[in-house]
């Protein structure tokens, strides 16, 4: 929740609060009091409520700064993350591709020698093709979403939201 991260925000509203009601409740005025004890500063209300709306907008201000800074190294953690798995990608990719043309070859010499049925040469090319599939998938990924597999291993979450 937002008003959870702007503490300073908070805090300074609850001290505008508290003076109001000691003001108006108790008749307590701690500013007149402060004043008097303080001469340099003079004892009138437009002075009272101007150091008030002044400590709320600073406590506004240091709020939105700091929600704006943790935004942007959010962003930039999470932009970063995306560029290592677009690296790590690009070489699982290569690794697989060469792996996946090098059973090609095993799968002419397979339909070459006889040895295997249609059928399951046509699985083989099905298998092959779903892998290609997975790995543009994750390739093309914006946005990382870890999702646990099994307990206690992650994965990538796809976008049709099976983990990977």
């Amino acid at each position: 929740m937002l008003l959870l991260r702007m503490k300073g925000t908070i805090i300074a509203l609850m001290v505008v609060i508290v003076y109001t009601f000691l003001s108006a409740a108790l008749k307590v005025d701690i500013f007149t009091d402060l004043v008097a004890s303080l001469t340099f500063m003079e004892t009138t209300k437009s002075e009272e409520l101007i150091l008030l709306g002044f400590s709320a907008l600073l406590g506004l201000g240091i709020d939105l700064n700091r929600a704006r800074l943790n935004e942007k190294r959010r962003r930039d953690i999470d932009a970063h993350r995306l560029r290592t798995m677009h690296a790590t990608m690009a070489t699982v990719h290569d690794i697989v591709n060469n792996f996946l043309n090098n059973l090609q070859l095993y799968r002419l010499q397979a339909e070459r020698s006889k040895a295997f049925s249609p059928e399951v040469l046509k699985e083989f090319d099905e298998v092959v093709a779903q892998t290609a599939a997975r790995l543009r998938e994750i390739d093309s990924l914006k946005q990382i979403t870890v999702q646990e597999r099994i307990e206690g291993i992650p994965g990538l979450e796809l976008p049709r939201g099976e983990p990977l």
